[in-house]
């Protein structure tokens, strides 16, 4: 990401530092405080961060209007909220979890994709989405796969957040000799580097349902939305390429402190005697994405536009 586009972003913006190292703060010294008191804390800053924050505000109003063309502005602009306050308790969940291993629990649905999983030796592909808390999924889980997990983030986009992001990610890393985490600085050089991942019987992570100014994307129109969107290209061109299997992972908020993680079957797609493409893997995983989506509409902690006309 160049420099230009780093100092676009304020240190005590969304995405800078300041504000993460003042929640860091907080919950090294709150650890004991009470769930209601908690929640009406966090709920507040959320709103805080709700309102000043125009551009994420509005492109997640466009994303829940693409998901629910049908809900009225007043139900539209609430869901908008909840996802600023479920990103709020995802980063504040994340730090704690880091601090103690017991202060989250966790549940698993599709225990038997998981144990596939676990069982196989064949290139496997983790397509998940910027729901629940990723790198603490990620964290957490890393080391009961029984083979290495390699995960793809994103550079920070400022230097600023860069340098506290990145220490809390090789402490975990550090923590766990099964979790591997990797940025795409030059996707080129990545792509050949998990292609090498998979070949060797690793597991690939990819969060495969944002696209941002780096990021190559794919149209595609999911199943019953009125306009095609936007998905991350690499994910599904890696799939194409190496015929991995591929299994959707969707990790939600599921109360307090609770998370659960959703593995779905893996991604099945009909060759009848033809090259896979990128766009086959696509348009199987809109299908499978975005009818969850619209289940845990306020769990999808994306705030740049979906719709592929607003590229």
């Amino acid at each position: 990401m160049s420099s230009e586009t780093h100092k676009r972003y304020s240190r005590l913006g969304l995405f800078g530092d300041i504000p993460l190292r003042a929640l860091q703060w907080a919950v090294n010294r709150t650890s004991r405080i009470p769930e209601t008191v908690e929640t009406c804390i966090l709920e507040a800053i959320s709103w805080l961060v709700y309102r000043s924050a125009r551009a994420q505000r509005e492109a997640i109003e466009s994303n829940m209007r693409l998901l629910h063309p049908d809900l009225p502005r007043r139900r539209i602009k609430h869901m908008t909220y909840r996802v600023f306050c479920e990103f709020g308790w995802s980063m504040v969940d994340g730090y704690r979890a880091r601090s103690d291993n017991e202060a989250v629990s966790w549940e698993i649905e599709g225990r038997a994709h998981f144990e596939a999983i676990q069982e196989s030796r064949s290139p496997t592909i983790l397509l998940t989405t910027h729901t629940g808390s990723y790198d603490l999924a990620a964290y957490s889980f890393a080391s009961k796969f029984g083979r290495r997990l390699n995960t793809v983030r994103l550079e920070e986009r400022s230097e600023s957040l860069k340098s506290v992001r990145e220490k809390d990610l090789k402490g975990d890393c550090r923590q766990s000799e099964f979790l591997n985490v990797l940025y795409n600085s030059n996707e080129s050089l990545l792509g050949v580097e998990l292609v090498k991942l998979l070949q060797a019987g690793e597991i690939v992570a990819l969060q495969a349902d944002r696209v941002i100014e780096s990021v190559s994307p794919i149209s595609i129109t999911p199943p019953d939305c009125e306009a095609p969107i936007r998905l991350p290209k690499g994910p599904l061109t890696l799939a194409a390429v190496t015929k991995a299997d591929c299994y959707p992972l969707f990790v939600i908020r599921s109360g307090y402190r609770h998370y659960t993680i959703h593995f779905l079957p893996p991604l099945q797609l009909q060759q009848e005697g033809r090259r896979l493409k990128e766009l086959d893997y696509a348009q199987v995983w809109a299908d499978t994405l975005w009818p969850f989506l619209r289940e845990h509409s306020t769990s999808w902690m994306v705030f740049e536009p979906c719709r592929a006309e607003q590229i």
